[in-house]
Formats: C-alpha cells, sequence, structure tokens
C-alpha cells in the first residue's frame, strides 16, 4: 500500500464517489423525465441515443488511443 501515491488515492475516491452519484441518479432520471411532460417512448429514444452515443464514442476514442499510442496531444 506503500507503493500507492497521495494523488491516486484521492482520484480513486473521487472516482468512487462520482459512480456512486451516478448510480444513484440512473433509476431516478425516468421519473424526473416523465415529471416534467416527456413520454415513455421519449424517454427510450433519449436512453438509446444516450447509449449510442457512449457507445461509438468509446469505439472513436479507443480507436484513436491504440493509434497515437495513448498520448494526448
Amino acid at each position: 500500500m506503500k507503493n500507492i501515491s497521495r494523488t491516486v488515492w484521492i482520484l480513486s475516491l473521487i472516482s468512487l464517489f462520482t459512480d456512486t452519484a451516478s448510480e444513484m441518479l440512473y433509476p431516478i432520471m425516468p421519473i424526473y423525465l416523465k415529471s416534467i411532460g416527456f413520454s415513455i417512448v421519449l424517454i427510450g429514444i433519449l436512453e438509446g441515443v444516450a447509449e449510442a452515443t457512449a457507445g461509438l464514442s468509446k469505439g472513436y476514442f479507443g480507436k484513436r488511443s491504440d493509434a497515437t499510442g495513448g498520448t494526448i496531444s
């Protein structure tokens, strides 16, 4: 444990809290959208677009990262 720097511990905790908050919000989002007037179909379309965007961007940026060797430029 002594080999892990303080920065890594802090970033790990931030990641944990961010993931926890996201997971808590995920089941509530459709209820909120329904309360502001979204139909069930529109909520499904919105979720589908969000998932497609996430999947495509992961593929694109993963391929780009592999091509550049993972360096940021």
